[in-house]
Formats: structure tokens, sequence, C-alpha cells
């Protein structure tokens, strides 16, 4: 077992027998796409559909699926029109729309973003770091003045010269940045990814909830803490419990990352290889997520409930057990007495004795107490949550778990789907007794190559995790984060479709 994360090698994953579909288009991301994806037409400005899922053509029943599952109609055309609009506004003019300022252009209409206002707020600050599309470098006068003066054709001077522009010696920055990318604290990419998300999921009935309890993987006698940035979950019908804040799922994973540098080294003599470790934080996200909507109809277990240590009494010690410091005071002999001491002071006279402290309150034995006491360690479920697993085909033995990831200022979206025997041996370390191909054939689930299509359950073993990414979908252009919503969106309304 690896004893370091830069240890991490395509050996790991071949345990796992991990397969690897790079660069996935939307329509093979989930099955009957045409009927969840929103056509590209959707998303031009007075742009027509070529088929609408609205109220209106469904009462017709020439719509099959018009439901959500549990939280009313799917939303139609208007609805994603009114939010993927706002999308196509300029970075720069809705950043001054939300500090508030006109446009730069005054011949342009002040615009107003309602439902993705506080995923600006969020990519303004990110712009801060990230946004290069303003970046200037203006030479001092002072520096263009000592230049003129240079004797250029001498080499020395000329190396002197072109090193000083490569490191921006002698020139002014003008432009949005106030750093780095590496130096933007994590929360601000954070808050724009899940605010993005945030705007689809409130339009199918859920919440955007970051998670109660850490995040641990279990992994036969091992609890693996995983980074899972925030949940997608459905919003109970129930209003009591709604306002209680319980929720029902999970539906899908968001995950950022805050890593810059994944290469150190070129050629063969790399020395960290970060993108072994990424790709391995993202799988054990979505296997942590499998695992939980796997809890449904299951009872709750905690680490360590019914063995020896959590019920046996504890032993060792003197005997009589614990001397407290009570015990300690009324041992004879133990103190000698002492006469009363008779203070000097104007007015003790007629003061009350002072209690020792001893006799006023008893001893704090909360140490010894959590010591004796016997009980499981930490909960791993969440009060609040009822797990289901939402969105799953009941003709499908494969559950599919979808997870937001991010990077930089990009977004990706992952599909990876995984099979209830899968999950049992790598909770148990035992294989199924209905489980067939067991040992696993070597060399039979290895990281392919992208291969076009869906993957179906005929051609998958149960043994083996198909992983989908789609294209990496940058944040800061109108055109990629138009197709992500796209893509969010039909995986919503794939999940939240109704199983009635």
């Amino acid at each position: 077992m690896s004893h370091s994360t830069s240890d991490i090698t395509a050996q790991h994953f071949e345990a796992l027998h991990l397969r690897i579909h790079e660069n996935v288009a939307l329509e093979d991301l989930f099955p009957q796409a045409a009927d969840f994806l929103p056509p590209a037409e959707w998303a031009v400005p007075d742009g027509r559909p070529k088929k609408q899922h609205s109220a209106q053509e469904t009462a017709n029943g020439s719509q099959t699926e018009e439901t959500l599952n549990g939280t009313g109609h799917r939303p139609d055309y208007n609805l994603f029109c009114e939010r993927v609009k706002e999308l196509q506004f300029d970075n720069d003019d809705a950043f001054r729309s939300i500090h508030r300022l006109p446009p730069r252009d005054e011949s342009k209409r002040q615009i107003r973003p309602a439902f993705f206002r506080k995923f600006y707020n969020s990519l303004d600050l990110m712009s801060q770091y990230w946004d290069t599309s303003l970046d200037q470098y203006i030479r001092d006068p002072e520096t263009a003045k000592d230049e003129d003066f240079m004797e250029v054709d001498e080499p020395r001077k000329r190396a002197k010269l072109m090193e000083g522009i490569e490191r921006r010696e002698g020139y002014t920055y003008k432009g949005r940045r106030l750093g780095t990318g590496r130096d933007m604290p994590e929360h601000f990419r954070e808050d724009a990814v899940k605010t993005f998300v945030e705007v689809v999921a409130w339009a199918m009935g859920c919440q955007v909830l970051m998670p109660r309890l850490l995040p641990r993987l279990i992994l036969q006698n091992a609890l693996i803490p995983v980074r899972s940035t925030a949940e997608v979950f459905r919003t109970p019908n129930d209003r009591h419990r709604a306002r209680q804040g319980c929720v029902e799922g999970p539906v899908m994973a968001i995950q950022c990352r805050p890593d810059t540098g994944f290469r150190i080294g070129d050629g063969e003599g790399i020395d960290y290889d970060g993108e072994n470790l990424d790709l391995i934080k993202e799988v054990s996200t979505m296997l942590f997520i499998a695992q939980e909507r796997a809890r449904q109809d299951q009872p709750e277990f905690r680490p360590g409930e019914g063995k020896w240590w959590t019920t046996t009494p504890r032993w060792g010690g003197p005997p009589g057990g614990v001397v407290t410091k009570e015990d300690a005071e009324t041992n004879v002999g133990a103190r000698p007495p002492q006469a009363p001491q008779i203070s000097s002071k104007p007015g003790d006279a007629t003061r009350k004795p002072r209690i020792p402290r001893t006799k006023r309150e008893k001893p704090k034995d909360a140490k010894i107490e959590s010591w004796k006491l016997l009980r499981p360690g930490m909960p791993l479920w969440d009060p609040k949550v009822t797990y289901l697993h939402i969105g799953r085909d009941k003709n499908d033995e494969f559950d599919n778990i979808y997870m937001i990831s991010s990077l930089n200022h990009h977004i990706s979206i992952l599909r990876m789907r995984v099979h209830p025997l899968y999950l049992h041996y790598i909770r148990t370390g035992i294989p199924h007794p209905t489980s067939a191909d067991y040992p696993f054939p070597a060399g039979s689930a290895l990281s392919a190559a992208p291969s076009p299509g869906s993957p179906s359950s005929a051609s998958t073993p149960w043994y083996v995790l198909d992983l989908q990414r789609s294209k990496w979908y940058d944040l800061f252009s109108r055109e990629d984060r138009i197709e992500a919503m796209r893509g969010i969106w039909g995986v919503m309304a794939y999940m939240m479709r109704s199983s009635e």
C-alpha cells in the first residue's frame, strides 16, 4: 500500500479496475439524452426549441415523463431561457452591475442578473486572480528613456535588456488581477461553482448543501477522508421536514480542488505526477456518493458497533478504582489538621468564613467518566438526510454517480457507473456470494482508451468502474458556461425524472 500521495501510480487504478473515457459528448452522459438534454437552439437568443417539454404539450400525453421525481412538473423551455440568457452577459458588464456601476459603453443597457447574481459576484472575485483578458504591461517612462541611450548592438547589454523584459522589470501592470491563480482563496472557486449549480438545482426542486459530517469512504476496516465540497439533495414535499433542514438523496456531488501544479520535472525525469493524485480524489469522492446512495432501506451502522472494545468494560488500574480528590481528603492521616488563620485586615471579623472549593462543588471527572464510557465511534450517517438512490433505473443493475469537478476556473461533468457488488467488495473485502467472475480476470478492466457511446450493463462486468468525463468548460467563457449549464440541466432532469 502506498505510504505517500506522490506514490500513486497506474497500478492503483488497475487494482480498482478503472476504465476512463475522456471528452465524452453531453449526449452520451446519460440514457435517452434527447428527452432530457436541452437542445442547442434553446441557448441561442430568440431561438426556438425543436422539442418543448412544457405543461401545454404534455397535457395531451405526447410526452411520457412530464413530472419530476416527487417535486412537480419538469421545468420547460421558458424557465430554461430565463436562466440561460443571464449567462450570455458580458463579464465586465456583469461585474460592473454587481458593483452598481454603469456599463463602460454608454450605448449599452444596464443589465440586472437575478438568478446568477451570486455566481457573477464569485466570478468577479475569481477574475482578480485568473482573468488575463485585461492584462497590460506599460513601460515606465524612465526605463524607456534609459533604453534609448543604450547600445543595443552590444551582446551583453542586449541579453540584459531581454532578461529585464521577460521579468517585466521596468514595466507597470494594468489589469484586473491582484495575484496569480495559486494565490486565490479556495472559497472563491467553491462559491462560484456552488452558485452555478444552485440555479439548476432550485429549478429541479433540489438544493446544494455542504456536508454536515466529515465525508469518509469505507474501505474494509479503514475510514478514508475524501474531498466533497457540496452535494445536491432533493427537498422533501413535507414542509415541516423541509423547515427542519431534512433532505433526501444525494443526487450528485460537487468537488473543487485548489491544485495548480500537476507535474514536476519534464521528459522521463518526472518526480511528481499530480494527475494520478487528482484522479484518485475524484474517484474516491464518487465512490463515497455511491455508498451514501446505497444506504436506502439499510440499517445504520456505526464503526465498532457490536465489537468487544465497545461492550466489554475496561480493565486495569489499582484495586479500589480511581482515587478522586474527595477520597484523598477524607482519608485519615492523609493531611495533618491545621489551625485556622487569623487575618489582621479590617472587616474580616464580620465576614462569613470562606468555604473551601473542594467542599463547595464536586470535582470534575469528565475525563475519567469519558474513559469509562463504552460506545461505538462517531456516526457516519447524517440524521437529517433520508438516503435514497434518486434517479436510479430499476432495470439497470448499475447506479449512475454524477459529480461536478472543478479545477482552476474550469468545470467538468463526470459520470461513473458502480455496481452494488463492487460496493460490497470494497467495504467488506469479501466478494458477494452471488457475484460471478471471481477472482478478477487479470488485466480485464484496465484504464482503456476512450470509446464512443455510453457503456452498457451487458458489456460491463460488476468489478469494473466506468468513468466518463466531459470536456473542461471555462467559466469565463460565455459559450462554455452555457454548454456546461445545458449538461447540468440534462443530468438533473434525468436524475429527477418520474419513476412511476
